[in-house]
Parts: structure tokens; C-alpha cells; sequence
């Protein structure tokens, strides 16, 4: 998974971004009852790093498995993040992992069961922020899901 995760976040590559979406939905489909029942949902990143990328590779991802499981895909959050996180380190991971409603309005989803997709998680810092949100907007059930977990070097 090393590779794929390097060519989803340096090279770009789309195709990967299907290929690990069909890992997902798969996973997903495994494991949680009625998928097509979820609303499916993204970490997101920031706008200036999707703007030297040219897309959000969570957002695509959560897309394409939203797509996959024939459940809806929705855009609920922003990122309000100063920096990357893959600048920061410790305690200052959650402080700047801050996550707004997109577009200023909040959604009701009282009783939904959401399915949050990051395309890593190091410290569940993004996630798990995003998950109190989520939670505040009434979901009953969110449901974290990422294609890979980064080990922090210990060196």
C-alpha cells in the first residue's frame, strides 16, 4: 500500500483513486449493514493545498466509494487548518486541526449513519474533529474509514 498511497498524494494518479475505492466500498460492504443507508462524507483539506494539488484526494476517494456503495456523497465540512498537518506534530496537530461546516451552513442529520473517509490518518486528529462536528449536526452513527494508517518515525 506504500506505493499506492505515494501515487494517490504525489503523482495524482485517478486511477489509484479508483482502485482504493474499490478496496473501501468492499471493506465497507463487509462490515456495516444496509451501506447504501450511509451518507458518505470527507476529511477535507485545506483550500491552498487543493489548489497546488488540484484536488482533494479524500474527497475523491469518499466519492467514488460513495458511488460504489450506491449511497449519497456529501460535501458537510471545510477545513479551517493554518498549515499542513504534515507540519505539525504532538499537541499541535489538534490545534490546528480545525474543521468548519462548508459553506457557513450546518445540515441536519438527525438519525443519519455517516461514513467519514480520510485517505490517512496519522494521529486521528482530522478525523476525529471532524467526527464531533458531524456528531453536533445529530448523525447517530459515524463511521471512520481511511485506505491507510501512518506510523509516526520514532527516530
Amino acid at each position: 500500500y506504500n506505493r499506492l498511497i505515494y501515487s494517490l498524494k504525489r503523482e495524482h494518479r485517478r486511477d489509484v483513486v479508483t482502485f482504493l475505492a474499490k478496496e473501501l466500498a468492499e471493506s465497507v460492504r463487509a462490515q456495516v449493514k444496509n451501506p447504501e443507508a450511509l451518507v458518505v462524507t470527507s476529511v477535507p483539506r485545506r483550500k491552498d493545498a487543493v489548489l497546488t494539488v488540484g484536488y482533494d484526494h479524500a474527497e475523491a476517494l469518499a466519492k467514488q466509494t460513495a458511488k460504489l456503495l450506491g449511497a449519497p456523497y456529501l460535501s458537510l465540512l471545510c477545513s479551517k487548518g493554518k498549515k499542513a498537518q504534515k507540519e505539525t506534530v504532538g499537541e499541535e496537530r489538534y490545534r490546528n486541526a480545525v474543521f468548519d461546516y462548508a459553506s457557513g451552513r450546518e445540515t441536519d442529520l438527525s438519525g443519519t449513519r455517516v461514513l467519514l473517509v480520510d485517505d490517512v490518518v496519522t494521529t486521528g486528529a482530522s478525523m476525529g474533529n471532524c467526527a464531533m462536528l458531524l456528531h453536533g449536526l445529530g448523525a447517530k452513527q459515524i463511521i471512520g474509514a481511511a485506505v491507510a494508517i501512518a506510523y509516526p518515525d520514532k527516530r
